[in-house]
């Protein structure tokens, strides 16, 4: 009697640990699935992505297992295996959590916290308002007046034509062709002339980063487009994954965020 008493309170607490286990499983599927929810739901361009990526692992992991000849042919995954894939596919994109909105939600090639092409226009309007400055100084000066506005008509045309392009390639997909790079390239040495300090009422971070490179004395001829050395963001020492890392990543981080 004392042992059917003994060996039916070990099958009860083996019952309860596993229906523990049980519940803490559901309770971290549960977790991840809210975590991969929260994230589609930031972004309108890729809503739904963390939750279409679990059933497309599903379905190639079993294509894998199921092959019978070629490079897949020995291919299985055990029950671990299969825990552990529909784990790593529903938090694939869990870092997106800490990465800032406007790096999720990049609708453009240009935007942060603000769309930067607005900064763009801004050069261009500063280059068609120099225009018709010289142009109108040059009449002062005795030149002839419609030479000098047809002139002046040529080259508001070609700048509109230049940030009609510039915009355009903000809208564009992941690559470029060589001929498009080439005219942006052109379209970047065109010059605009800058009166104020730009380190004035600017953040700490960026005030730092500004002073790796010289300041010129006011006013300075501006590059249209440029990528400048205050632009890098170099990787911090915290911020780097340690070799014996207990993950095991391996994968090269880039040198700067």
């Amino acid at each position: 009697m004392a042992f059917c008493q003994a060996l039916s309170g070990n099958a009860a607490v083996a019952l309860e640990t596993r229906g523990l286990i049980a519940a803490q499983k559901a309770l971290f599927e549960a977790f991840i699935q809210l975590l991969a929810d929260a994230i589609d739901a930031k972004s309108p361009y890729t809503g739904g992505h963390c939750a279409r990526v679990p059933e497309l692992a599903q379905l190639l992991a079993a294509a894998a297992c199921e092959a019978r000849s070629g490079p897949y042919a020995s291919f299985q995954l055990s029950e671990a295996d299969w825990e552990a894939l529909h784990l790593a596919s529903w938090l694939h994109d869990c870092g997106k959590v800490t990465t800032p909105e406007y790096v999720v939600d990049k609708a453009t090639k240009l935007e942060t916290i603000y769309d930067r092409i607005h900064e763009v226009r801004m050069r261009f309007e500063l280059l068609k308002s120099a225009a018709e400055t010289d142009a109108w100084r040059a009449i002062a000066a005795g030149g002839d007046r419609q030479a000098l506005q047809a002139e002046l008509e040529r080259i508001w045309a070609e700048l509109d034509a230049e940030f009609a392009f510039v915009a355009e390639c903000n809208l564009g997909g992941e690559f470029m062709a060589q001929e498009r790079i080439d005219r942006l390239q052109a379209i970047a040495r065109r010059q605009w002339r800058r009166t104020l300090d730009d380190r004035a009422g600017v953040s700490a971070e960026e005030l730092r980063r500004r002073q790796r490179e010289s300041q010129q004395p006011l006013p300075v001829g501006e590059p249209l487009l440029a990528d400048r050395l205050h632009h890098r963001i170099e990787r911090l020492p915290q911020q780097q994954l340690p070799a014996d890392n207990p993950w095991g990543i391996t994968m090269a981080e880039p040198e700067l965020l």
